[in-house]
């Protein structure tokens, strides 16, 4: 079966740099490492789209967003939905400690 093309939306696209900018302020090598682990969970979610259960948020826009740890990074989490059986959308890349449900309420409220 052929990957699905991954796409990011604006704002999972500023979470990376966000993420690496800080690793980068600690130490340049980690921003690196995490922005590596990221393409590689990306190019996992590629092949195996449906990898994850879906998780349950009150708003109907995230009906049926997934979400997937970066590896050595589990804190990180991609939060992704599948749009067809051969696209992926990339809507957020969050810090497990966030509150993550308010996050998704202030985005949807936007």
């Amino acid at each position: 079966m052929k990957p699905c093309t991954i796409t990011f939306r604006p704002q999972a696209r500023e979470d990376v740099i966000e993420i690496a900018a800080y690793f980068r302020s600690e130490n340049p090598s980690i921003a690196d490492t995490f922005q590596e682990a990221a393409e590689t969970a990306c190019r996992l979610l590629s092949r195996l789209p449906g990898i994850r259960s879906a998780r349950e948020f009150g708003d109907p826009a995230l009906f049926c967003l997934r979400m997937w740890p970066v590896k050595h990074f589990e804190r990180y989490l991609i939060f992704y939905l599948l749009v067809d059986k051969k696209r992926i959308d990339i809507v957020r890349v969050l810090h497990s400690a966030r509150d993550i449900a308010a996050i998704f309420e202030e985005d949807n409220d936007n």
